[in-house]
């Protein structure tokens, strides 16, 4: 099997993707983030440019194996701008979900996000007050 190297920085937090074996990548990431709302998930993805991009799959996972996908959404083509994507999982998993970004290129080359996890179990909400103190004499 042929290996690839593909060379990265993290800066002020941010991860970016630059060359693939000397190549330019289809997209440079900015971030990927899922949180929690309500009773959905909402993911969101920036792009600091993109070239020969096509689309996005939204993918989500129990285990990290069984892989779902759950939406697309067009990429830009060719940009040099800053593109901030979002896609809301109406019905996620109830627990803990895995849920990561495929990028697709026009030329059916793939690159994904690496995955970031949501729990969606339900919160136990009570207040605690102070009751009145009984004496029994």
């Amino acid at each position: 099997a042929k290996r690839r190297a593909i060379n990265y920085t993290v800066l002020n937090g941010n991860f970016y993707i630059g060359y693939l074996n000397g190549s330019p990548l289809p997209v440079k990431w900015l971030d990927m983030d899922v949180k929690r709302s309500k009773n959905c998930v909402k993911i969101k993805w920036a792009t600091a440019s993109e070239n020969n991009n096509n689309y996005f799959t939204i993918e989500r996972s129990k285990n990290g194996t069984d892989i779902e996908s759950i939406g697309y959404l067009q990429g830009a083509g060719y940009s040099k701008d800053v593109i901030n994507y979002d896609y809301e999982d109406e019905k996620p998993y109830p627990g803990n979900t895995l849920y990561r970004v495929k990028q697709t290129d026009f030329d059916g080359k793939t690159e994904t996000t690496c995955w970031k996890s949501v729990n969606m179990e339900k919160k136990i909400e009570f207040e605690l007050k102070e009751m009145p103190k009984y004496i029994m004499e």
